[in-house]
C-alpha cells in the first residue's frame, strides 16, 4: 500500500464505513452497555438491603433511610444522634 496510496485510502474508507454502519449504531451501543453492566454485576458486591431481625418473630426491615428522609432532614441534625421528629 505504500506504492499505491489511493488503494490504501479506499481500504481505510471502506473499513471506517463498515465499522460505523455495523458497530456504532444505537442498537449496538445499547447492547454493549447492557452486556457491560451485566458483566459488572457478576463480579461486583451485592449488598443485603435488609437488616437482620434481632428477636424471634421480629420482622426484617430495610436498612438505612429513605431518600425523602435524607433530603428533608433538619440542617442541624446529625446522623449519629438520630433523626428529629418532624
Amino acid at each position: 500500500y505504500l506504492h499505491n496510496p489511493q488503494e490504501a485510502e479506499k481500504v481505510i474508507a471502506n473499513s471506517l464505513a463498515t465499522f460505523r454502519r455495523e458497530y456504532l449504531t444505537r442498537a449496538a451501543r445499547s447492547c454493549y452497555i447492557r452486556r457491560l453492566i451485566h458483566g459488572y454485576s457478576t463480579v461486583s458486591y451485592t449488598p443485603d438491603p435488609y437488616r437482620s431481625a434481632s428477636g424471634e418473630g421480629e420482622a426484617r426491615g430495610l436498612r438505612g433511610i429513605s431518600f425523602e428522609e435524607y433530603i428533608y432532614r433538619r440542617a442541624d441534625s446529625d446522623f449519629e444522634e438520630g433523626w428529629p421528629d418532624a
